[in-house]
């Protein structure tokens, strides 16, 4: 496999639409147990803030993962992260975050949710330095579940 990482911003994150946008609804779709939280509408909404990048990696020309995150000043929101099951469990989220905190500012701080059930993305932040600051009862829907909030500041 050919791996590409690459980072998408400002008039790069523009010129990639509608693309960008179809490509990780698709993934997303495929990756999350319950099909994607976002809907491909969601996706060109947040691709065109000016605020947000898009990290992804590609695999013979093919998006197989991204991470999402919006940025104002020194706080980064990671707001979605998907990589596709075929491609799970090959090092590539890790890749993909890896390449996002070499190209932020520092000091910065990022901010996650991440399902309370959800142990193996739990690990993988972790792993990548994020710790556990806090808990939003009911966060999410579909199933209705509490999400841990996690920050890693660079």
């Amino acid at each position: 496999m050919n791996l590409q990482v690459e980072d998408y911003q400002g008039q790069r994150l523009s010129q990639a639409q509608p693309a960008l946008a179809k490509a990780c609804y698709q993934i997303a779709e495929a990756a999350y147990p319950t099909g994607s939280p976002w809907s491909e509408a969601t996706f060109l909404a947040d691709q065109k803030m000016p605020q947000s990048r898009y990290v992804v990696a590609r695999a013979d020309d093919a998006i197989i993962g991204f991470v999402g995150v919006v940025q104002v000043l020194d706080q980064v929101d990671v707001t979605i992260v998907a990589v596709h099951p075929s491609h799970q469990h090959q090092g590539i989220a890790t890749a993909l975050f890896r390449q996002l905190f070499s190209q932020m500012p520092s000091p910065v701080s990022l901010f996650l949710e991440v399902r309370a059930h959800n142990q193996k993305a739990q690990t993988l932040y972790k792993k990548l330095g994020f710790s556990t600051i806090g808990r939003r009862h009911q966060y999410y829907r579909d199933p209705q579940e509490d999400a841990l909030l996690m920050k890693k500041t660079l």
